[in-house]
This record gives C-alpha cells, structure tokens and sequence, in this order.
C-alpha cells in the first residue's frame, strides 16, 4: 500500500489487514459498552464492537440476526414476526452451541421514516 501510493495521485487505497483485533480491545478502539457486556444485543451503531467482542471473547459459531427494536410500552420487540422468529432462533443456535448477536435496526418510527 506504501509503495502504491508513492505511484499514484488522487487516490484512495483501503487496506483490510486480517486481525481477530483482540489485542486492541485495551485500547479505546472498540466501545466501551460492547466489551463490558456479553455481546449478545447491540443497536446498529453498536455492530462492529460488539461483532468484535463476541468474536474475540467467546468461542464460536456465531450468527448475527437484524431485529426490530424494543417497544418502550412493553419491552418486547416492536415487530411480532421479529419477536417470534428471534425466539426460533435463539433455540435453533444454543441447540448448535452458538452464539447470536441481535442486533435492533431501531423503533418503529425510525423504521418507517423515509429516510431509514
């Protein structure tokens, strides 16, 4: 990457270096609310911490399901089929010995906004 860009103008070069990133989790790079919990709810700004945590600190498989949010008058996802099918797949995947990352795409009203 060091000698492309020593070649080239006006560019963008993206370098993804392989790295389970374990050894940065002290460092402030991922947040702080992913790493002190146990990686299983994240909102989707949450989603590339909590990925991290649940890949660095606990063994696989993992799986990632996108849900609807918490409804604040009931506590229960805002989505009846979210809440049905996140019930199945939480069952379906300690029955595999994995782990799952739910991860809340936001509230009803943020999910029906045009620009969601």
């Amino acid at each position: 990457a060091m000698r492309l860009a020593a070649e080239v103008d006006n560019a963008t070069i993206c370098v993804i270096v392989c790295d389970r990133g374990d050894r940065y989790l002290s460092t402030g790079v991922f947040a702080p609310e992913a790493g002190a919990s146990d990686c299983t709810v994240a909102s989707v700004d949450e989603l590339w911490s909590a990925a991290q945590c649940l890949a660095v600190g606990f063994p696989g498989p993992h799986f990632v399901m996108f849900t609807a949010g918490p409804d604040p008058a009931t506590g229960h996802l805002w989505c009846e089929e979210s809440e049905k099918m996140l019930g199945r797949a939480k069952a379906e995947i300690a029955a595999r010995g994995g782990r799952l990352l739910q991860v809340h795409v936001g509230s009803r009203e943020e999910w029906l906004h045009p620009d969601h």
